[in-house]
């Protein structure tokens, strides 16, 4: 008999892996720049243009605002209109 639909079952189990060791490799390097700036924050204060640069490279870092336009497009929404 043959099969009216396609098992994807094993493309959709390596499609989630890769995205979810991407998503471990991403949250491991968020966390080392936490643990950095943390470390950078108990610096004494003899230091301390050293925490202002270090705060304003993480305001640059963690708290820019990115449109959503952008978003979509990398995420490829605005390329697969039928799979959305």
């Amino acid at each position: 008999m043959n099969q009216l639909l396609l098992n994807q079952q094993d493309y959709i189990a390596d499609r989630f892996m890769i995205a979810e060791s991407w998503v471990q490799e991403t949250s491991k390097i968020a966390l080392y720049k936490v643990h950095s700036w943390q470390r950078a924050c108990a610096l004494p204060p003899q230091q301390a243009h050293h925490q202002k640069e270090i705060r304003e490279l993480i305001n640059e870092a963690f708290f820019s605002f990115v449109p959503p336009g952008f978003v979509l497009s990398e995420e490829g929404f605005y390329f697969t209109e039928t799979a959305n």
